[in-house]
């Protein structure tokens, strides 16, 4: 166990694991499109139910929703404005810009009086870099509010 978490609901979460990503990590050249982000989007969320898989089970996985950036440019940008067309032309859109870091973070909690079995989770969220806070206080702010019961799935340890 790396920390612990306290959940708004009063739950106490156990992170077990971290993973930090770039999010556009690969793309050479262009901008985000609609396309792209939703497949980073899904690929995200298959990896964090996949991921940690030692309990046997693929681990339910939690999207918090991304707040989005929108393409800032000068119309008189040459390459921007080719991108732009490619995109149109292959029947895309030009998408929002993601924040930078995708993370991944596997959860765990204890049994509790109405349920016998451990609990866990895992959540994706995308953030802009963070190197001036502590991991906790990235970790505490970003997860304190999902809601654990509607979506986190039983198992013996």
């Amino acid at each position: 166990m790396l920390t612990t978490i306290q959940l708004t609901s009063g739950k106490a979460v156990f992170v077990h694991g971290i993973e930090l990503s770039g999010t556009y990590s690969g793309l050479l050249e262009g901008i985000p499109t609609e396309k792209m982000n939703k497949s980073i989007i899904d690929s995200s969320i298959r990896r964090a139910q996949d991921l940690w898989l030692k309990t046997g089970n693929p681990t339910p996985a939690y999207l918090i929703e991304p707040v989005c950036a929108s393409i800032i440019h000068k119309e008189s940008d040459h390459h921007f404005l080719e991108s732009v067309k490619r995109i149109l032309l292959r029947g895309d859109r030009p998408g929002p810009i993601l924040p930078p870091v995708r993370c991944i973070a596997n959860l765990t909690a204890f049994p509790t009086a109405e349920q016998s079995l451990w609990t866990k989770l895992a959540v994706v969220w995308f953030q802009n870099l963070f190197f001036e806070s502590t991991l906790q206080s990235v970790l505490q702010n970003a997860l304190e509010n999902i809601p654990w019961e509607a979506n986190a799935k039983s198992f013996e340890p």
